[in-house]
């Protein structure tokens, strides 16, 4: 018998699993995943770019009506193993990249998830100062696509602060809605079974929780009001949480958001 079989305690340490490990090789293969998929991306993006359009930046980012017939046999090919759509988005990064390259940007920081949700941006001086704003404040993509959205809005006539106040409840709505509760929240035996200090760190949490939710809901309940729309049943609750102060503002202030809670 060997010196492993007679020391189970030896075994049980060689099984042991080394999650540091572990955490290192995820981290390392998604990112020569990521890195491998925008490599070829960019790749296929120029070939078809050169081969199909000229290097023509301009038609690469028309509608398909305006694209080459040859383009178009391409993209609905039964052969081919690239979607029509991600084809489309790798031919206009392609594009992009040339234009952002002809204004001296470098956009080795950006991910290809930055770079195809600029492509919601037509190629002018505000996606380079973007782009530029991308890469200086380490943009998420939410923050960039939230970025994007709002320059949409501003374009297309909307005033400032009711693109700000658009912009506010799409956010909330992103992050509450569809949040599905677990069972284990309803299980209370189990939750008081907890040690002391998930406890404790629970109940600072779930403090913060409850206070940014009033504040939501009392924004939320003060915009309905001003929009026209009352709530049934609420009646004064709206006035105590949302009428203006004396000096005109609401009594909660723009401060107390939703921003910055999971």
């Amino acid at each position: 018998m060997s010196d492993v079989e007679n020391n189970p305690a030896t075994t049980e340490t060689k099984q042991t699993p080394d999650t540091a490990a572990i955490d290192q090789a995820v981290a390392h293969i998604n990112h020569l995943v990521e890195t491998t998929v925008e490599y070829g991306a960019i790749t296929i993006g120029d070939y078809v770019l050169d081969t199909f359009f000229d290097g023509d930046i301009e038609l690469a980012a028309a509608r398909n009506s305006q694209k080459s017939v040859s383009y178009r046999m391409l993209s609905d090919h039964p052969d081919l193993m690239v979607k029509k759509s991600a084809l489309n988005v790798m031919v206009r990064v392609a594009a992009q990249e040339r234009f952002l390259k002809a204004a001296d940007i470098d956009t080795k920081n950006l991910k290809y998830r930055h770079k195809s949700d600029l492509l919601r941006l037509a190629n002018t001086d505000q996606k380079i100062e973007l782009a530029l704003q991308c890469m200086a404040e380490d943009l998420t993509t939410r923050e960039l696509a939230d970025r994007i959205t709002n320059i949409k809005m501003l374009l297309a006539g909307t005033p400032a602060p009711a693109a700000q106040v658009i912009d506010y409840v799409r956010r909330v709505a992103r992050r509450i809605g569809g949040m599905e509760v677990p069972e284990a929240v309803y299980n209370l035996e189990a939750v008081g079974s907890m040690p002391e200090k998930d406890r404790d760190s629970l109940a600072v949490k779930t403090a913060a929780i409850l206070e940014n939710i009033e504040n939501v809901r009392a924004s939320i309940l003060y915009l309905r009001q001003g929009i026209g729309i009352e709530e049934p049943g609420e009646g004064e609750g709206i006035g105590e949480v949302g009428e203006p102060g004396e000096d005109g503002e609401p009594a909660v202030s723009p401060g107390s958001s939703y921003e910055g809670t999971p």
